[in-house]
């Protein structure tokens, strides 16, 4: 039984009429009647009473009638669907981020993509950079908001950059550096820091560490931690003091005080970051990195 077939099946029932379905379906009125007559077989029973005058559904085409058009309804739909699929309108986009660093675009570009592609399905998940790695590596999100640290070590990787933070000096308002607007990364030599523990992100921890090295010295660590939230609030109960990227100055408050560093404060960028086949795969990453550049992003 073909599709076809079914179709044909239809034009004619909806006429009753072999020559009006063959004009609608343009072929020959022969050709019609023995593909009926092909179907009626392979389906073993009638589907028409007809003789010259006349051309009647049997009770058994009447039935069959009713759960055909439901079939081809579908099949159309189907159809319909996978075709705004393919073009990325209907679907799934998975997306990873970095809270405090998508924070300030990733809401309005997602409800400047959803007002455009209502019906794909957005899953938004935060993780911590190293999860955000793996995560891209094994094809479990399409799409990553994250720090350009590591990247380079995924094969087949594209990345786009959106902004360069700086870094800062973070202190508690009773640090005698508190008053300060800019301070030397030498001047922190005897310093307590709280830092990010490496599991959580190894490649931002050893540049971070790198740098000191670079002044001469490696950083008194007391205290290590898993988020960069929880840095801020040992930092704002005088456990020491951070470095710490400006994205993340809205997450503290007046307590916590921001000093720019004398020098280069950039140690990496924040880039959207995708396997290269993703764009073929999912075609709707193609459609929500169309709409980064419509928004204000750093």
């Amino acid at each position: 039984m073909e599709l076809r077939q079914l179709r044909y099946f239809v034009a004619v029932a909806d006429s009753l009429n072999f020559t009006k379905a063959a004009k609608k379906l343009l072929i020959a009125q022969p050709s019609l009647s023995q593909q009926i007559n092909t179907l009626e077989n392979q389906l073993g029973f009638k589907l028409f009473e007809r003789d010259r005058h006349s051309v009647v559904l049997t009770n058994a085409g009447k039935l069959f009638l009713h759960d055909v058009n439901d079939i081809l309804e579908k099949i159309d739909r189907s159809v319909e669907r996978a075709h705004d699929a393919s073009k990325g309108v209907v679907g799934h986009l998975n997306i990873g981020f970095l809270n405090a660093a998508a924070k300030n675009f990733l809401p309005k570009l997602i409800k400047l993509y959803k007002k455009q592609y209502p019906d794909v399905n957005v899953k938004l998940n935060y993780y911590q950079p190293e999860e955000l790695l793996d995560k891209i590596k094994t094809d479990q999100i399409d799409l990553a908001f994250t720090i350009s640290a590591g990247l380079h070590d995924i094969g087949d990787i594209e990345t786009r950059t959106l902004f360069t933070p700086s870094n800062y000096v973070v202190v508690y308002e009773e640090h005698d550096l508190a008053g300060r607007k800019e301070v030397h990364l030498k001047e922190l030599m005897n310093e307590p820091f709280i830092m990010i523990e490496r599991e959580s992100s190894p490649q931002s921890y050893d540049q971070w560490l790198a740098l000191f090295i670079k002044q001469g010295y490696t950083p008194h660590v007391v205290k290590h931690t898993g988020n960069f939230d929880t840095i801020l609030t040992f930092v704002e109960a005088g456990e020491g003091i951070a470095i710490l990227p400006h994205y993340l100055k809205p997450l503290s408050d007046d307590s916590v005080k921001f000093i720019k560093i004398k020098g280069d404060s950039h140690y990496f960028e924040i880039v959207a970051a995708w396997k290269k086949n993703t764009y073929k795969i999912n075609p709707a990453l193609t459609l929500l990195l169309e709409k980064i550049d419509q928004i204000k992003i750093g």
